[in-house]
């Protein structure tokens, strides 16, 4: 689906200004393969900012001794 538009009015969430709940099959695929998207690309995100803490810490602490 191209050209989504989430969304939250009054409390309520709208696809393409259609509430959630109405949403057909395809639309819902759709929406979960989204927030799917996003979840793995906060996750390698999260991923990559442990790992950057990590050696910036490492390379600390080689510089003090």
């Amino acid at each position: 689906m191209e050209g989504m538009t989430i969304k939250l009015e009054d409390g309520k969430w709208f696809l393409n200004n259609k509430p959630f709940e109405k949403l057909s099959p395809n639309e819902q695929q759709c929406l979960d393969n989204f927030f799917a998207n996003i979840k793995h690309g906060l996750e390698k995100a999260n991923a990559r900012l442990k790992n950057l803490k990590s050696n910036n810490y490492k390379f600390k602490n080689n510089e003090n001794n």
